[in-house]
């Protein structure tokens, strides 16, 4: 080869080598975008491939079933054994003088930080809720076990709902200005750049604004332990001493968020079943998860210190799941060294409803579909995670990574590849099933499903143990009936509304922030919300 041809050939290489740059970028930029799509592609994927693959590749289909209903098992158990545990724990939290704990805290002098210069700021936002909800909201406040001077409230309104929110602002702060230290009241205003509607930009709006105020008596910001509420929220009267005992007492607590239980209780007997069922799942859930704090991440009503807030510029303002999204902002800002400790005391919340049946249902559906949105967080934490992979800590980080996709994908699938692939795969094929294997794989999956009732057994029991006492309406013997709905509840309202969100996700479509319809109790109690008593006008029509 000649010097010049040579020459040419370095160049060719060097020109090519070049042009590749512009493609790894573009990939790069794109990899948000990637991981948006992800979620929906392992969901459909599981489901759909069973029955193209099955007939060319029985065997392969059939171990693949046979592993996910063995890990789904394993997940049931385990939620079984936390579902307990948690449970113990929130029965024995309730029967503690958490009071009198802080007083034993305060003359131990253990800590650096005395219970008694812990100030609680309570921030409440709201967008065209009732009056009588948000005053059974602030009125919980107010009744709290707690010194009244030392809980600083803010009612942060919106904008866009002007008239509602500066007419119950100017009467609940009358009628409650009191009963705290301080009460603010902030306006949202609308369409303000860099954010969408939602809760994450109202609650930081809200948080900036006291802060300032906040300033000038030069209170220090690392006494202040700031909860966000959401309008239909009620606190346990001993959660606020018990956050206290708890803050004072952690180390490292600039790095700490404070989680209580969201139990859905406030309206529990007047939703319809259906609904009543998915808000005990949800309870159960989080109880599962305070379970096993390195699993726990924010969810709705969530206190953090202020100076962390501050730190990171408060709350995600262009998403609608501020809450999770909270975890994974806080995670990468403390470079992994971020837990969440969680308090075995109830906020009382209200199970979605309408003022239809139907209208009920559609709300539920929506408010699982919104949480499902949390599957945006795999994008926004895998660019997040990239970006900072040299200051995390490797293995904990790839755990959280991990868990995140498998507890949404789980969400999107479990139900339907139970009830729609599984049985493919037994019924379906009788030659297959003839087989040693295929019959192997019948009698194990029958043996699991089995155990598994053990879960479903769990539950029915803690719904006596933990739920408010029913009406006579209602009656125990509805209360183990309901349970004959749960494989129509978690299809329908369970996986169902994660696969939506996820396939819409991948397909580039937003969503905006649905405010959950809160509904005073006593407009629910003049409707007939039972699914029982919906069957039977039904069959009396006939």
């Amino acid at each position: 080869m000649t010097h010049s041809a040579l020459e040419q050939k370095l160049f060719s290489f060097r020109k090519n080598t070049f042009c590749l740059f512009p493609k790894i970028f573009l990939y790069i930029s794109n990899i948000k975008r990637i991981f948006e799509i992800l979620p929906a592609v392992l969901a459909w994927s599981t489901l759909i491939l069973p029955f193209i693959l099955f007939r060319p590749f029985p065997q392969f289909v059939s171990a693949f079933v046979m592993l996910y209903v063995f890990l789904w098992f394993l997940r049931a158990m385990e939620y079984a054994y936390f579902l307990l545990y948690a449970s113990w724990q929130y029965k024995k939290a309730k029967s503690i003088d958490w009071r009198q704990k802080n007083t034993e805290l305060i003359q131990s002098k253990t800590t650096d930080l005395s219970p008694m210069d812990v100030i609680h700021l309570i921030i409440l936002p709201t967008y065209k809720e009732p009056l009588e909800v948000l005053r059974a909201s602030i009125a919980s406040i107010a009744a709290a076990d707690f010194d009244s001077e030392r809980i600083f409230f803010c009612l942060a309104t919106e904008a866009r709902d002007k008239e509602n929110g500066r007419k119950h602002a100017a009467e609940l702060q009358k009628e409650f200005a009191p009963k705290f230290g301080k009460f603010f009241w902030v306006e949202h205003p609308a369409d303000l750049p860099n954010e969408i509607k939602g809760k994450g930009a109202n609650i930081s709006y809200a948080a900036q604004k006291v802060t300032a105020e906040l300033a000038a008596p030069k209170i220090d910001f690392k006494r202040i332990l700031v909860t966000t509420l959401d309008a239909d929220n009620r606190l346990h009267p001993q959660l606020l001493q018990a956050l206290t005992y708890e803050f004072c007492r952690v180390a490292n607590r600039h790095k700490k968020a404070f989680q209580p239980i969201p139990l859905f209780f406030n309206n529990i007997w007047e939703v319809p079943t259906i609904n009543r069922m998915m808000a005990l799942s949800s309870g159960y859930w989080h109880l599962i998860e305070a379970g096993r704090p390195d699993r726990l991440r924010n969810f709705s009503s969530h206190s953090q210190p202020l100076s962390a807030l501050i730190e990171m510029d408060f709350w995600d303002k262009q998403t609608i799941v501020e809450d999770g999204r909270q975890y994974w902002r806080s995670y990468l800002h403390f470079n992994g060294d971020y837990r969440v400790v969680p308090i075995f005391l109830p906020v009382y919340q209200d199970a979605a409803s309408g003022f239809t049946y139907y209208g009920s249902l559609q709300s539920q559906f929506q408010q699982l579909r919104r949480w499902a949105w949390g599957s945006s967080d795999v994008a926004y934490f895998t660019v997040g995670m990239r970006e900072k992979w040299q200051q995390l800590p490797k293995l904990r980080s790839f755990l959280q990574y991990f868990r995140m996709i498998e507890g949404h994908y789980m969400w999107a699938t479990a139900a339907l590849f139970l009830a729609i692939v599984t049985p493919f795969i037994r019924f379906v094929n009788h030659g297959f099933g003839d087989t040693v294997f295929g019959s192997h794989v019948s009698i194990a999956l029958s043996f699991i499903f089995r155990i598994a009732l053990v879960g479903i057994l769990v539950s029915m029991a803690l719904t006596f143990l933990l739920t408010p006492t029913p009406p006579k309406k209602t009656g125990y013997l509805r209360l183990i009936l309901q349970w004959l709905l749960l494989p129509v509840a978690t299809i329908v309202f369970g996986s169902l509304p994660a696969l939506f969100t996820q396939t819409q996700l991948a397909l580039g479509k937003k969503m905006e922030f649905n405010v959950t319809l809160k509904i005073p109790k006593p407009l629910l109690k003049n409707r007939e919300s039972s699914f029982f008593s919906k069957i039977r006008l039904l069959f009396e029509r006939r």
